[in-house]
């Protein structure tokens, strides 16, 4: 697992563990944009209600996120060079915002160790009007959460603090607990996905996926899929035949159409014409000179 995934995985694992309570809600959040800054946000909402009624005292949960939050920053970021990056999070009543955001992508890859030198190949499947550069294919970073050592501790926390030492008792919250991964690109990246929810907001492209943690950790959970529409000669040219084709198609079908009007509208008038026989024929004085 490269690094960048495993950070994600490690603070969704926080969310999960500490969002152990119906109808919590975590988010994991990745944004690119147009000044080229990056922003990783992680964000766990708890409800009150239902915290009271499993008897978790929410102010001590939300301190425990707090503090795993900055002892497991400390670790990613030891020894790093953190020029370009800033780190924040926002208290709020019910929940916690944590957000990573970085300068320009030279600090996001510095930090990631990330090495573009190396020439990898573009994941492109070809269409016939347009190809797809796949950006993302796979599953979201909850799949993962519970093979991780900060699940276990934090787990092992919170049963023995809520559930009398019971871990197994924390699997019958994951239908209640909703989780959501977010992914927002400039516009102009032309990008798309299979996301449950799309919004373009000030000339971005927010792209949500929504799902339950115990779908996300299942033998099935969702796909995450995102692209960018490539156009190539071969397409462009798949085009060009497709309007030429269609402009036959359609200038026969309109040539057709006039023609028969024409016709219909020429048998119509030779009926009508004064100099046609049957309007030459004067019953009346034929019947005069038969008397």
């Amino acid at each position: 697992m490269n690094k960048f995934a495993k950070l994600l995985t490690i603070f969704a694992s926080i969310l999960c563990c500490c969002g152990f309570s119906a109808c919590s809600t975590i988010n994991v959040s990745i944004y690119l944009y147009q000044d080229g800054s990056i922003t990783q946000a992680y964000e766990v909402t708890l409800e009150p209600t239902e915290l009271d009624s499993m008897g978790i005292n929410k102010d001590d949960l939300l301190s425990q996120i707090d503090s795993v939050i900055n002892t497991q920053w400390t670790n990613v970021s030891n020894d790093k060079d953190l020029t370009g990056i800033t780190v924040n999070t926002q208290n709020a009543t019910n929940g916690r915002l944590f957000t990573i955001t970085f300068a320009s992508y030279k600090d996001y890859a510095k930090f990631y160790e990330i090495d573009d030198s190396s020439n990898t190949k573009r994941n492109v499947q070809k269409g016939l009007y347009v190809n797809k550069y796949i950006i993302f294919d796979g599953n979201s970073t909850y799949t993962n959460t519970l093979n991780t050592q900060i699940y276990t501790t934090l787990s092992t926390y919170i049963a023995n603090t809520y559930f009398d030492g019971d871990t197994s008792k924390l699997s019958a919250y994951f239908d209640d607990i909703t989780v959501g991964t977010t992914y927002v690109y400039p516009t102009t990246y032309r990008t798309n996905s299979n996301a449950t929810y799309h919004r373009i907001i000030d000339n971005y492209d927010i792209y949500i996926w929504e799902s339950t943690l115990a779908q996300e950790v299942s033998d099935s959970p969702q796909n995450i899929k995102i692209w960018q529409s490539v156009y190539t000669n071969e397409n462009r040219l798949a085009w060009y035949l497709t309007a030429i084709v269609a402009t036959f198609v359609f200038g026969g079908i309109l040539f057709g159409v006039l023609y028969l009007k024409k016709r219909n509208k020429k048998t119509t008038h030779n009926i009508d014409d004064p100099s046609s026989p049957q309007n030459n024929f004067n019953t009346g004085q034929n019947v005069e000179n038969q008397n």
